[in-house]
């Protein structure tokens, strides 16, 4: 049995294959299929809501190793974490945090959230506040701790690590430039290195190994 699990987003997860927008604002649906039956059906007749946060849910990202499963809360400005019940198919939240410093009133949104391959690290965009949010991951538990922030390029829309967690990429909406930064293997710290020009409003970058 796998678990269907969908959001505003259109991220896909290893846990789901894919992920669906709901159309309702701070609602993760929950879907089970089954390969002998494909049809697609509403766990339990219906949506899991966050409770914490009544604000849309942008983007998802998973941690294999610990069932966890990591939502950036789009207007709220906050990243949440949910513990994943592998067998029953359901989600618990268990921590909130912020995405910008203390004191930050301006608007600001979120975007796309990436964890690192290794586990060890969360990057959230703030579009508005122009930076990218850092976290750690507690390997036992999942429970963030927020590292710090660095500046890139206006409305940061999209970011991608690659596939060793050597470097991020961000693409600023709004410049039509891509940031990029070098990552510390020990602390997740972000190092600005280059910019490059990429065109009008991008939205999306992805890192992969060529054969």
């Amino acid at each position: 049995m796998r678990t269907l699990l969908f959001t505003r987003g259109n991220n896909i997860t290893p846990f789901s294959g894919l992920t669906l927008p709901t159309g309702q604002i701070g609602n993760v649906g929950l879907f089970r299929f089954t390969k002998s039956d494909p049809q697609v059906s509403l766990q339990n007749g219906a949506t899991f809501t966050t409770l914490e946060f009544i604000t849309a849910t942008g983007a998802a990202a998973v941690e294999n190793n610990l069932d966890i499963l990591y939502f950036s809360n789009e207007q709220d400005c906050s990243v949440s974490g949910y513990r994943l019940d592998t067998a029953a198919g359901t989600l618990s939240l268990f921590q909130t945090i912020t995405t910008l410093p203390e004191g930050y009133t301006e608007r600001n949104t979120c975007s796309q959230i990436q964890v690192s391959a290794s586990g060890k690290f969360l990057y959230a965009p703030n579009r508005g506040h122009n930076s990218i949010a850092c976290a750690s991951v507690d390997a036992s538990t999942g429970q963030l701790t927020a590292t710090g922030r660095v500046a890139s390029e206006p409305i940061p829309n999209a970011l991608s690590l690659d596939p060793q967690d050597k470097f991020l990429s961000s693409a600023g909406q709004e410049s039509g430039r891509m940031a990029s930064f070098s990552v510390n293997p020990d602390s997740g710290e972000l190092t600005p290195l280059e910019t490059y020009p990429l065109g009008n409003r991008p939205a999306w970058v992805s890192i992969t190994e060529l054969p």
